[in-house]
């Protein structure tokens, strides 16, 4: 079964935590102001709050999700909006770029001091980290302003990291000091590095790991040769010979112990009820009770995510059920993508991609670039035209039911 078509497409798209600024080339003599062509797109940004970032060549601009552009504007640099509905844009002001944050609306909230050379805009968008220095130097010296332009922590030596409850700044990879995003005040310091940070728990490394808690203090009073993130309430640890889960007071969630055999693929946690942990020289897929429901053997199996999970072997990639069936062999040289419910995308190049179904009927799709899904509907650059995508229509056409 192969159906053509020249509208429909998906794709998927994530980000992480502060979000670095990636400006269109600074090639300022060719920089128009509202020139909206589709000529020269490079790149799309993350859809968000229905409005998606344009990278062209020399300027980066806004639409909506009809591809229509927004402000009557362009800029050197535009963000992707967050989820308080602001967004970090760079544009030309009296012949140098000057950064702002703007509103849903396109006006301007705050004009941001001209010498921070870097910026970074945290997913929630109330915070930004600032540095006077050049990117390569972006770890010496940084600050943290709120959406309003008000100085959180002045400019200093150390990178910054911003968790669910502090702002943490580690300096050179050797201390940690742990600042309330409300005062400013510091709370606690600690020897160690930032480790990582999720579900209000954050670790720091030193000679040892360990976690730290809302209080600024280890919880439980313990540390381990190696913690990952906390995942669903759970986070693996290990004393270099075993392998054990525990909880958010630091007991063992189970009895069952694992043999470690190496930090290659310790970062995998719990996601949707299921980890991937390696042990014993295959991968054991196991529920939150510690007990394996099937082995699979793969050079790496992916976290679950809308109840498939991405595998690697040999640098292919493939997919496998929350019951352990293989969905798709690793002979693919690009990841496939669950888009939707028995509904994947599958790239034979950057370029060029096909729907498939779990039965293996392909859907050759033809178009430039993709966004991601918001609320169902994407925007598609085909034949030169940006254009909505509604994933209702999609299944529609693939007679596929639609929730």
């Amino acid at each position: 079964m192969s159906i053509i078509f020249c509208s429909v497409c998906v794709s998927c798209n994530s980000s992480n935590q502060m979000d670095h600024e990636i400006s269109a080339p600074s090639n300022q003599s060719n920089f128009t102001e509202y020139s909206f062509s589709t000529d020269d797109i490079k790149e799309f940004g993350t859809l968000n709050n229905g409005i998606l970032a344009v990278h062209c060549e020399n300027s980066v601009y806004y639409v909506d999700t009809s591809g229509a552009p927004l402000f009557n504007q362009t800029y050197h640099y535009a963000g992707d909006f967050r989820s308080n509905g602001t967004a970090l844009v760079k544009k030309m002001v009296d012949g140098g770029i000057r950064s702002f944050l703007i509103d849903t609306n396109g006006e301007q909230i705050v004009s941001i001091d001209p010498s921070y050379q870097n910026i970074s805009h945290d997913l929630s968008g109330e915070y930004l980290q600032v540095s006077p220095n050049k990117w390569s130097d972006f770890a010496k010296k940084n600050g943290l302003i709120d959406k309003n332009g008000k100085t959180i922590i002045p400019v200093e030596d150390g990178s910054i990291y911003l968790t669910k409850h502090w702002a943490v700044r580690d300096v050179r990879l050797e201390k940690c000091t742990f600042i309330d995003l409300k005062t400013g005040a510091i709370v606690a310091t600690y020897d160690g590095q930032f480790g990582g940070n999720a579900e209000g728990l954050v670790s720091i490394i030193s000679d040892h790991h360990f976690y730290i808690d809302s209080t600024g203090k280890n919880p439980f009073h313990n540390s381990y040769y190696w913690s990952d993130d906390f995942k669903e309430g759970l986070a693996k640890v290990t004393d270099r010979f075993d392998i054990w889960f525990i909880n958010y007071k630091g007991q063992r969630a189970f009895d069952r112990v694992f043999r470690y055999e190496s930090l290659d693929h310790f970062q995998r946690g719990f996601s949707e009820g299921l980890c991937p942990l390696f042990t014993e020289g295959e991968w054991h897929i196991i529920n939150q009770s510690g007990k394996t429901l099937f082995k699979v053997n793969y050079d790496d199996v992916w976290e679950f995510e809308n109840g498939y999970a991405i595998t690697e072997q040999n640098y292919q990639f493939g997919l496998i059920d929350k019951k352990g069936k293989t969905i798709f062999p690793c002979e693919n040289k690009f990841i496939i993508e669950p888009i939707y419910e028995g509904l994947f995308i599958k790239y034979d190049d950057i370029n060029t991609a096909v729907l498939i179904n779990e039965e293996g009927d392909q859907y050759p799709l033809t178009f430039d670039k993709i966004s991601n899904f918001e609320n169902g509907v994407a925007i598609g650059l085909i034949n030169g035209e940006l254009k909505s995508i509604y994933l209702k229509d999609v299944c529609e056409a693939l007679n596929i039911k639609y929730k």
